[in-house]
């Protein structure tokens, strides 16, 4: 439970989210215990309870425009330039943007993923007034498409990775990797996460810093 120490109002959402969860109906002649039930919904709660702005389906963000099928790796597909910092917990004065870019997978079809930015308060700045951003890779945050960073309160590792990094005055860039966050391509295929396929988080992190300099000229 060490995700809910950030504040009373994201303890109270666990709650709320715990309350909102209909019974569940047991099959006829089922002899599934009633703790069992009980403990599920609890942990179906506290999933939920972690999602910053309600289900995938809920998130217009991570839905691709539709004439983006056949864009090319590196397109910048859509632009969130401020993402409402309030349904996430981060620290204070370190505004986020997401935006949607195209990858591909093992196979070399092309996929739609998403990435957040983190800004900081005092950016650092080159000489050429650009400021140096660092993108932010990770450890496994799930298989399943609700499992993306930017999806989570507190873009899951928190503390751990991209905070400390704002605060020392870097911008920092997460992506999600392809199958996590966007569930449909623009085609309407699902999206499938490459679960340990290195080829493919390359090619996540390498278009995302791509698209990263196409969208905000001021990154190093």
């Amino acid at each position: 439970m060490l995700r809910c120490f950030f504040s009373l109002s994201f303890l109270s959402s666990c709650i709320r989210a715990q309350s909102s969860i209909p019974s569940a109906t047991i099959p006829s002649g089922s002899n599934i215990p009633n703790l069992t039930i009980s403990n599920t919904q609890a942990a179906v709660a506290f999933e939920r309870s972690n999602w910053a702005n309600g289900s995938l389906e809920e998130d217009d963000y991570y839905d691709v425009p539709e004439n983006s099928k056949d864009f090319p790796t590196g397109t910048l597909l859509k632009l969130e330039i401020h993402t409402n910092a309030l349904l996430h917990t981060l620290p204070a004065q370190t505004p986020l943007s997401r935006i949607l870019f195209q990858t591909k997978d093992l196979n070399g079809s092309l996929v739609p993923a998403s990435v957040y930015f983190q800004w900081p308060y005092l950016p650092h700045v080159q000489p050429d007034g650009t400021y140096p951003a660092i993108a932010s890779t990770r450890r496994t945050s799930g298989a399943f498409p609700a499992c993306a960073p930017s999806h989570i309160h507190n873009l899951w590792y928190h503390f751990t990775a991209p905070y400390p990094l704002a605060l020392n005055g870097y911008v920092v860039f997460a992506p999600d990797y392809a199958g996590l966050g966007v569930l449909m391509t623009a085609s309407g295929r699902s999206t499938v996460h490459g679960y340990l396929a290195s080829p493919v988080t390359a090619n996540d992190l390498f278009y995302a810093v791509e698209v990263a300099q196409t969208a905000f000229s001021t990154l190093s």
